[in-house]
C-alpha cells in the first residue's frame, strides 16, 4: 500500500508553534524550527509532497537530533530558482536513511551553518539545479548514496569554510550539466577535507570536475564514461596501491 501526503494541503489548518508556514512565489514553505530529538519515520510505502514547485518540501532551522528514515519526497510539478527537498540551516546531528528525494526541486539537499549530518542509503534524483550545497557546514558523511539524474548548474556546491564533507561508497550516475563553465565540484579555498572515496563515477556529460582541485581528496573511484578528465587522486598521506 503506497501513502501520498500532500504536505503543502495542512498550511491553513496546522496550528503546531515549532511550525510556520512562509509564503514563497506560488504558495507557502513549512519551516521547522527550534525542534529537538525528531524522528521522522515512514512505515510502507510512503510519499510526501508539496504542491508550491518554489517551496523546500521541508526546511528545518536551529534544530538538534533529526532523523529521517524511509521517506519519499518531492514536488508535484517542476521549480526553479528556489525551493528543493530538504534544507537545514543552523541544524545539527541529522541522520538521514533509505529516502528518495526526486526532482522537481532545485538541490536535493542544503546544509548551512550545519554538522554532523550522516546520510545513508538514500537517493537524490532528477533534480532541476544540482544534487547538494553545503555553505559553512561540517562533518556531513554520505555512505551509499545514489546520485542520478540530476542537472543544469554545478553538481556539488561546496563553499563558505566547509571542512569534512564526505561521499564513500557512493554513484554518482548520468547527471548533465549544460554550462561549460560549470563543475562537477565547485568549492573555495576556505573549505577542506573534501572526500569522494570508493564511488562510481560514471556516465557524467559534466565539462569540468573542479575549480580547485587541490581542495578535493579522492581515492579507489571508478571513472567511466564522464565528459570531464578523470582527476588525479590526492589524499592525506601517499596512499599506497
Amino acid at each position: 500500500m503506497c501513502s501520498s501526503d500532500l504536505l503543502s494541503d495542512i498550511a491553513k489548518y496546522d496550528s503546531n508553534p515549532n511550525v510556520r508556514w512562509r509564503t514563497v512565489f506560488n504558495g507557502y514553505e513549512p519551516h521547522i524550527n527550534n525542534i529537538q530529538n525528531l524522528k521522522i519515520i515512514g512505515e510502507g510505502d510512503v510519499e510526501l509532497l508539496i504542491n508550491p514547485s518554489y517551496a523546500w518540501v521541508m526546511r528545518f532551522n536551529n534544530c538538534i537530533n533529526i532523523e529521517i528514515i524511509n521517506l519519499t519526497a518531492g514536488h508535484t510539478s517542476p521549480g526553479s530558482c528556489t525551493g528543493g527537498v530538504f534544507m537545514f540551516d543552523k541544524s545539527h546531528r541529522i541522520n538521514i536513511s533509505d529516502c528518495d528525494l526526486y526532482g522537481c526541486g532545485t538541490y536535493g539537499l542544503t546544509f548551512n551553518k550545519s554538522s554532523a549530518g550522516n546520510i545513508n542509503k538514500t537517493i537524490v534524483r532528477e533534480c532541476t539545479y544540482g544534487i547538494a550545497q553545503f555553505f559553512n557546514s561540517s562533518k556531513i558523511i554520505f555512505r551509499e548514496c545514489s546520485f542520478l539524474d540530476c542537472k543544469e548548474f554545478d553538481l556539488l556546491t561546496i563553499l563558505e569554510y566547509c571542512e569534512d564533507i564526505s561521499f564513500l561508497t557512493c554513484k554518482f550516475h548520468n547527471n548533465y550539466i549544460s554550462w561549460d563553465e560549470r563543475f562537477f565540484i565547485e568549492t573555495d579555498k576556505t573549505c577542506k577535507n573534501i572526500v569522494i572515496e570508493y564511488s562510481e563515477i560514471w556516465s557524467n556529460k559534466v565539462m569540468n570536475w573542479s575549480n580547485e582541485p587541490e581542495v578535493v581528496l579522492t581515492r579507489h573511484n571508478d571513472y567511466s564514461k564522464n565528459n570531464f578528465q578523470n582527476p588525479q587522486d590526492r589524499w592525506y598521506y601517499v596512499d599506497e596501491q
